[in-house]
């Protein structure tokens, strides 16, 4: 159980990168802030791949999910310490 609370953690942090927008009061994503800068140094940078970006809502819903099932697991984990 503490492995999957570890491996949501995991999950969270790249959906906060890769969000496009404010996710709940975190700043702007990574991925975009990425993506747009190598856009506008395309003449320093070769041939890129973009970063995956997630749509707000989209970012919100999974987190909100997360955040839930994290909660589950550890007040399973508190009751059967």
């Amino acid at each position: 159980m503490k492995q999957i609370l570890e491996d949501f953690k995991t999950a969270e942090s790249f959906i906060y990168g890769a969000s496009v927008r404010d996710t709940d009061g975190t700043p702007v994503g990574h991925n975009k802030s990425i993506n747009e800068f190598v856009k506008n140094h395309s003449d320093v940078f070769g041939k890129t791949e973009e970063l995956p970006e997630i749509k707000e809502n989209d970012a919100n819903m999974l987190l909100g999910e997360i955040s839930t099932y994290r909660k589950e697991i550890n007040s399973w984990i508190n009751k059967h310490e």
